[in-house]
C-alpha cells in the first residue's frame, strides 16, 4: 500500500499484521480523495477506525494541515506509528490509541474539533451511524465538515440527524457515503 497523491506521493506504508485491518484499496481511496481534495488544504481532519493510517496520512500528504488517528488495535497501532514516523508527520498527527467512543469526549476537552473526518470501520459492525451520532453529540466537527464514511458495498447508511447527504458512491467492494455537517451549538 502506498500514498497515492501530494508531498508523499508514492511513499510506501507498513501494514498491520494479520486480518484483523482491512485498508482501503488503491482505487477507491483514489477516488474519495478526488471528491474531498477542495476541502483538503490547510483541514483538520479526525481519521477514526486508523487501521494503519492510509486515508489520514493520504489527506496529510495532499494538503491537511493536522490528522488526529483513532484506533484501538495493537497490531494496527504499532503500523501506524511507524508510518507516521517514517514520513516525518509525527507534528502535524495527534495519536489517539483506545476504544474511539471514549476517545471523543476528551478531544472536545481539549478543543479539537475537525473540517473532515474519516470514518471506516470494520465492516459489518454496525458502528457507522452509531460514530456519525457520537461526532455530532461531543460538538467536534466544524460547520460545514465533511464527513466521509466507508463500508462494504450492500450497505445501507442514511444521514442521521445533524448531517445532509452529498454524495454515495460504489467502488469495487466498497460503499462510500460523504456527509457535510450542520452547523452544531457548542
Amino acid at each position: 500500500m502506498r500514498i497515492i497523491a501530494g508531498a508523499h506521493r508514492g511513499r510506501r506504508l507498513q501494514s498491520p499484521p494479520g486480518e484483523t485491518t482491512r485498508p482501503t484499496l488503491g482505487r477507491a481511496r483514489e477516488a474519495l480523495f478526488s471528491i474531498l481534495q477542495p476541502a483538503l488544504q490547510g483541514a483538520m481532519v479526525l481519521d477514526a477506525f486508523a487501521g494503519s493510517g492510509a486515508l489520514g496520512l493520504e489527506a496529510l500528504s495532499r494538503g491537511a494541515a493536522f490528522c488526529c488517528f483513532c484506533e484501538r488495535d495493537p497490531g494496527a497501532l504499532e503500523a501506524l506509528k511507524s508510518n507516521i514516523a517514517a514520513l516525518h508527520l509525527g507534528g502535524s498527527s495527534k495519536l489517539c490509541p483506545g476504544d474511539l467512543f471514549l476517545t471523543l469526549p476528551r478531544l472536545r476537552q481539549e478543543g479539537l474539533r475537525f473540517s473532515l473526518a474519516l470514518l471506516d470501520p470494520p465492516y459489518a459492525s454496525g458502528l457507522l451511524e452509531p460514530c456519525l451520532n457520537a461526532l455530532r453529540d461531543a460538538c467536534l466537527l466544524l460547520p460545514g465538515a465533511l464527513v466521509a464514511c466507508e463500508a462494504e458495498r450492500g450497505s445501507a447508511l442514511s444521514a442521521p440527524p445533524g448531517f445532509e447527504p452529498v454524495t454515495e458512491r460504489v467502488y469495487g467492494r466498497n460503499a462510500v457515503w460523504i456527509f457535510r455537517a450542520a452547523p452544531q451549538k457548542p
